[in-house]
This record gives structure tokens, sequence and C-alpha cells, in this order.
């Protein structure tokens, strides 16, 4: 039986967004995966548990997007990659600006109300 148009349209959609899910939770994995590193928590071990499976899985991801990023630039117009280029440089220095003030501002009681939650 073979799939119309309109049906494998759908199958890639779905797959796309199944695909980002992942990617977003392999990306989000050192919070998800949290626990509290303290000497007492790992009873003893030179390094956290998984961290070296969490680091391994995301630079093998930031590998692979930045492989995609180099891709779609490679191959876009000029004006498409302008306008991605300006949009991705401003969602970086926000990110940056958010992660100075949340390290500057966030006082050690919050902290643990935040990561104590996940």
């Amino acid at each position: 039986m073979a799939m119309g148009p309109e049906t494998m349209q759908l199958v890639q959609e779905i797959s796309g967004i199944i695909g980002s899910v992942i990617a977003l939770t392999i990306f989000l994995s050192p919070m998800l995966l949290s626990e509290n590193y303290t000497r007492e928590a790992h009873d003893g071990l030179q390094n956290p548990p998984r961290s070296s499976i969490i680091l391994t899985i995301n630079v093998i991801g930031s590998i692979i997007e930045v492989f995609y990023l180099s891709v779609y630039f490679r191959y876009s117009s000029t004006q498409t990659r302008v306008s991605a280029g300006i949009k991705l440089a401003a969602f970086n220095m926000v990110a940056l600006a958010a992660i100075v003030l949340a390290t500057v501002f966030v006082t050690d009681y919050v902290h643990t109300i935040v990561v104590g939650t996940m």
C-alpha cells in the first residue's frame, strides 16, 4: 500500500517533532539527571556518576548541531543567511546575559529551591 504525499508529509512532521523532543531531552539531560554532587552525595567517588556519559552525549550533539548549521549556512541564500545569523547571534547574546544575570543575582536559597524541585 503506497502512501500519498499528504501522508508522507504528516509522517515527516511527526518524525521531526519526535526528533526535536529527543534532542531537547538530551541537551537538558544534565538538568534532568542532576543530583546533589557534594562529597557526601557520591560517597568518595572522584567524579559524579554518569558525568562522562552526559558530557559525551552533549559534545556529540553539539558537533552534530554545528554540522547542521554549517550545511544550512552553506546552502542558504545570502539574505536568509544574514537573517539567520542575526537571529542566532541575538539568541546567544540573550542566553549569555541570562546566564550571567542568574549567576550573579540568584541567591543560594533560590538556587536550592529551583534545583531541589528538579
